[in-house]
């Protein structure tokens, strides 16, 4: 059912949209082009007329858009079916109508054919009897009487001699002739059958002369001529009736009427400037196959006269000949009429049964979006309607329950963004805060959440290049990592501060915002400094001995060195006391740069960061551990790489490097191999390993060494690792541990480049 409404829709968009440009068009025409204008807004109606306003309401309505589909759906067809059968009544009536008057045209040219051929056919058999009847005079006068006697048609019969001369005639009153000059007598010397045209004699009587050769064994004796009284073609032409307004009539191709309704016009040379003649027949008035045409308001056809110069021609009135026609165009017009009203109570029927339980359906709707109760609606239908009124009463229980559990999961998610204990902001693309939350108020030192929402990031946690890049990487769809960074509170404080970045996708997959969650880690430095500084005291203590041992050495060679001073003052030895004081310089050299070291070792760290080379850092821990590494009899290997500088704090890196090589001595009390090695396998991070073939570490405890106060051996604080781990995550890098009990342990740091 659904499918069904939704093709209603859009055939009711269809016709719309064509409305539109009908009206359109009228708007283009009307000289108000303003008022026009105004007019199309929505649903145009260039004239103040009800009917517009009508349609503008049904389009604007289920029941409408559904009520003009289906009485558009019904008509239109209607409508194609009776122009096309309209059209075709018409063409069928007028080719039927047509095709009779070439028939009526043909029939008229044959009986007139036929007329004038049976008088020539007789004066033919009269000449052969001419010849038959030899010199008798009277026999022939005899012969030409009583011809004309029983054939009316002749009106005369003569009998001319090859010199022109008439020898007798059917009139005995007539006196013989000069036929010389005559068409009919040179005709027929030609041995030609000759038909002249119409003409009248006195009265009006119509009148034409034929004439044929007497011959005796193929020459010529002489010619016999008759006058025909041609009234019967006349009498046949006007027999032909054409309805109450045709008319059939002849003209010869001189233009001259033959036979014509109106006796006034015979034998005037008007008829080739009839109209009807000129555009049925254009050229010459030469015609060979009879034709038909619809000319101006009359149907009219044309035939020519075998054996003669004539041409038929009918004429009717179009209204008249297509009367039959107009009828069935008006049963078409009735029919249409029908099926429009037919159209309407069926199309009322259908848009009513289907938009009322829709209307209901939308009005439910309505009342659901603002909050109301719902209760079933009624099925009282076995169709698809009432298939789509149960699935609608299913759908709303359904979203009943599923508002009711995403209001809890969305109070419960509301609960947790309040009460985690970081920061939370949700950036727009413009890096504009949308949402906050209570942690993030306090971190900032706002009074208020309403304080952050729409402020920029910037005025918010600064400006730094690098913060602002992330939030950008971050809108191109890429995650960034923790990242510290020192903040000024709105209320005037600085904090230590891990900013924390993802996109938020939204369901089209196009990203729709920025969350950035904010640690305040200000606290979590002082301690992670103070354990650090610890750590180093407690170091310190274990490099005591060393330390000791180092600077017994550089003593005993001052203590050496003056005596053999003072020896070579009383031997005057300048030379020997030069070289006893070198070896004074080199000596106290050597104490001032180990106390530098401890001073340096056991000073608090500073806060800066700078570029620091990994190799030299390795370096510089294994001086200060270099008199455990001779006591406990352990090799060192370095297998250092070239790889960039790293951003860190140098003394923080320094004493996490000195607890992973200070361990892996421990670890090695009968000596053993201390392998350092460094490298880059990948373009932004690169990766120092300590390596020893220690102790190593039971499988049940490596899930914990990274664990505050978790110790391996007696007299440790538990904390050497832990702090190894967090400075090395603090710079956003990362340590493993492998170790198997009994061979040793390797422990891989990798830190992010730049």
């Amino acid at each position: 059912m659904n499918f069904v409404v939704y093709y209603f829709f859009r055939a009711s968009s269809g016709i719309r949209r064509v409305i539109n440009r009908y009206l359109r068009m009228l708007n283009r025409k009307s000289k108000h082009s303003r008022e026009a204008k105004e007019r199309v807004l929505d649903f145009p109606s260039p004239i103040s007329n009800p009917i517009f306003h009508f349609l503008k309401g049904l389009t604007h309505s289920l029941f409408g858009k559904l009520l003009l589909v289906t009485v558009l759906g019904i008509l239109v067809p209607l409508l194609g079916l009776g122009i096309f059968l309209t059209r075709t009544g018409e063409e069928a009536v007028k080719a039927t109508v047509l095709q009779n008057h070439r028939q009526i045209a043909r029939g008229a040219a044959g009986k007139i054919e036929a007329f004038l051929r049976e008088p020539l056919s007789v004066l033919e058999t009269t000449a052969e009897m001419m010849v038959s009847l030899g010199g008798s005079t009277w026999q022939r006068q005899a012969a030409l009487v009583a011809l004309s006697l029983e054939r009316p048609i002749f009106k005369e019969i003569s009998l001319v001699d090859t010199a022109g001369k008439e020898i007798l005639t059917s009139d005995p009153a007539q006196s013989l002739r000069d036929r010389s000059e005559d068409r009919a007598f040179i005709e027929g010397m030609k041995a030609k059958a000759y038909l002249s045209g119409m003409y009248l004699l006195k009265g009006r009587l119509p009148t034409m002369t034929i004439s044929v050769p007497v011959k005796d064994v193929g020459t010529i004796q002489g010619v016999l001529i008759a006058q025909l009284d041609t009234r019967g073609i006349w009498a046949l032409v006007d027999g032909i009736k054409i309805g109450k307004t045709g008319n059939v009539s002849v003209f010869s191709r001189r233009g001259l009427w033959v036979a014509h309704p109106d006796k006034g016009e015979m034998v005037k040379e008007k008829a080739q400037q009839a109209k009807s003649i000129r555009k049925i027949i254009p050229k010459r008035l030469e015609i060979r196959e009879p034709v038909a045409k619809q000319i101006n308001g009359n149907i009219c056809a044309a035939a020519p006269v075998p054996g003669s110069d004539w041409v038929v021609l009918t004429v009717q009135s179009k209204q008249e000949a297509l009367d039959m026609a107009r009828k069935m165009k008006d049963q078409h017009r009735l029919f249409l009429f029908l099926g429009f009203i037919l159209s309407i109570l069926i199309g009322w029927g259908t848009a009513y049964s289907v938009s009322r339980p829709i209307k209901t359906l939308s009005n439910a709707t309505k009342r659901i979006s603002q909050g109301e109760s719902h209760e079933s609606l009624p099925v009282g239908r076995q169709d698809e309607i009432g298939e789509l009124t149960l699935s609608f009463n299913r759908m709303v229980g359904s979203l009943e329950q599923t508002l009711s559990r995403l209001r809890a999961t969305r109070d419960f998610s509301d609960k947790i963004v309040e009460n985690i204990p970081a920061g939370l902001l949700v950036l727009d693309k413009e890096m504009k805060v949308q949402r906050t939350n209570q942690a993030m108020v306090m971190i900032i030192g706002a009074k208020r959440a309403e304080d952050l929402i729409g402020r920029a990031i910037t005025e918010i946690l600064g400006s730094q290049k690098k913060l602002v890049t992330l939030i950008g990487k971050g809108l191109k769809g890429q995650l960034f990592r923790a990242r510290e960074r020192r903040v000024k509170t709105l209320d005037g404080r600085e904090i230590e501060a891990v900013v924390t970045g993802a996109p938020f996708f939204g369901p089209g997959g196009e990203i729709e915002s920025i969350l950035l969650l904010v640690q305040d880690v200000t606290e979590q430095r002082k301690l992670e400094h103070e354990l650090v500084q610890s750590e180093k005291l407690a170091s310190v203590g274990l490099m005591s001995a060393g330390i000791s041992h180092e600077l017994k050495n550089p003593l005993n060679s001052i203590r050496w060195a003056i005596s053999e001073i003072e020896e070579n003052l009383k031997e005057k030895n300048l030379e020997g006391i030069e070289q006893c004081t070198r070896s004074i310089n080199t000596a106290i050299k050597r104490c001032s740069t180990l106390i530098n070291n401890l001073l340096d070792f056991t000073r608090p760290s500073p806060k800066r960061k700078e570029k620091v080379d990994i190799n030299a850092l390795l370096d510089s821990v294994l001086s200060l551990s270099e008199e455990q590494i001779h006591e406990n009899k352990i090799e060192v290997k370095r297998n250092y790489r070239s790889i960039p500088k790293v951003e860190v704090n140098l003394d923080l890196m320094k004493q996490v490097f000195l607890n992973l090589v200070t361990n892996a001595i421990q670890a090695m009390p009968e000596g053993g191999v201390l392998d350092l090695a460094t490298g880059q396998d990948r373009p932004d991070r690169l990766w120092a390993r300590i390596s020893d073939t220690g102790q190593g570490i039971p499988e049940k405890d490596l899930g914990n060494i990274f664990t505050p106060f978790f110790r391996l051996k007696e007299g440790g604080t538990g904390l050497g690792l832990w702090v190894v781990y967090s400075s090395i995550q603090r710079y956003g890098g990362d340590i493993r541990v492998e170790s198997k009990e009994g061979e040793g342990s390797t422990f891989m740091v990798e830190l992010p480049v730049g």
